[in-house]
This record gives C-alpha cells, structure tokens and sequence, in this order.
C-alpha cells in the first residue's frame, strides 16, 4: 500500500484529486495543496455568510412584514428562527396560523399562541398539547376562553399557576384551585379579581403569610373593608 507523506516546500506529489469523472492523481506542489485547501476553506464560507445573511433577511421581515402574503411564504422556511417569527407576527393570516399550530417545533407552536390574533378555536387546539411551553402561552393569552382554562389545571404548575392568574378564569376553578397544595397558585388565586369573596376569606386563614397578605389586600380592595372588620 502506498503510503502519502506531506510533501515539503517546493516539492513535488502525486496526490488523487476528485473530479467530476471520478479519482484521479496529478502532480502538485506543497504550495498548491495549501492554495486549494484555502481556496476551498474561502469558498466555503462565502457561501454560509451569503445563507446566514439570507436567513437574517428573512428573520427580519418575517419580524417586521405586514404583508399576510409573505408571510404566508416565509412559514415555510426551514428555518426555526423564520417561522417562530412569523407565528409571533400580528399580521399573519389565520389560515398561516392554522397551519403552523402543526409546526414539528413545539417553539413555533408556542409563537402562535403567543399571538394577540389567534383564534380561540386555535387556542383549543393548542390546549391539547403535550409540551410544556405551549401550554404556557395558552394560559397567558388573553384570549384564552374559561373552557380552556379549566382543562389547563391538569397540566404543568406553572401553567396552573398562569391559569389561575388569567382573567377568564372562572370562579368555580379559582374555587378549585384554592386548594392546591402550591403557595404560588393561591396567591394567585387570592389576588383573581374573579375570586369569590368568600373565598378570599378562607384563603385569610392560610398557613402561608404571603397567601394572607394577598387575600387581605384583595378583599380591601373590592370591598373598602378590612377582613377582621368581616369576620
């Protein structure tokens, strides 16, 4: 077997080459082997910088377009970046939205229920989700229907904690969540302007302070009254 050992300065090789009919082998100096190499090393990142520049183009427009068109165009970029930006754009028609609550990415997913424009038929479909961040924004979207809300509860804890936070929350899952063994979820559920009062006075009797200061504060504020003035 032959053995190729690096040729030294101004020497010379043979060394196979590949070419388009297949392998062939010519001779060339050390000089021109490190020339091709660079050559090829430039080449190559001319070509990502023009994809990175072309990526960044679109990341932009997809950002800042009020073109429903193109941004029809641009959901269907391979890239993360484009369509999670798209998904996020107010713009963006309904139908795109729909198609992109299908996204492989579960950030994209998430971009579109993030949007002040999504449907509530869309954030039903989103409710039914299995990844963490989707659900997330499901919660924190205001237009998010109580429906959605109560079924939300059975998922991650923030998402809970979101959920009892929102207000279409509706008082028989703040009822609910009054309960729930996390501190978070009741000051939350204390500080809910759909709370019932009656609520807000168990929640007075929390083990938690930060729970009591809330549903104090809540209840000064809807009634004018201190709870101990109630009770």
């Amino acid at each position: 077997m032959e053995i190729f050992t690096k040729p030294q300065p101004h020497e010379e090789a043979e060394i196979p080459l590949a070419l388009a009919d297949g392998c062939v082998n010519i001779k060339v100096t050390a000089r021109s082997v490190t020339f091709y190499i660079s050559m090829k090393r430039y080449i190559k990142s001319a070509i990502n910088n023009i994809l990175d520049e072309s990526t960044w183009f679109q990341m932009e427009q997809a950002s800042h377009t009020d073109d429903p068109r193109v941004l029809a165009q641009l959901a269907k970029s391979p890239n993360l970046q484009v369509r999670y930006r798209v998904a996020c754009n107010p713009c963006t028609s309904i139908s795109t939205l729909a198609t992109l609550t299908e996204d492989s990415d579960e950030y994209v997913r998430a971009g579109v229920a993030e949007n002040d424009n999504v449907t509530e038929d869309l954030l039903r479909k989103l409710g039914n989700d299995d990844t963490r961040v989707v659900l997330e924004w499901v919660a924190l979207n205001n237009k998010t229907p109580s429906d959605v809300l109560i079924k939300l509860t059975g998922s991650y804890r923030d998402v809970r904690k979101f959920a009892a936070m929102h207000h279409n929350a509706p008082a028989e899952l703040l009822v609910k969540l009054a309960d729930n063994m996390d501190t978070d979820i009741r000051v939350a559920v204390a500080e809910n302007e759909n709370t019932p009062i009656e609520i807000l006075k168990k929640l007075y009797n929390d083990s938690s302070w930060e729970v009591r200061a809330s549903a104090e504060a809540a209840y000064l504020d809807r009634t004018g009254h201190f709870i101990d003035e109630e009770l």
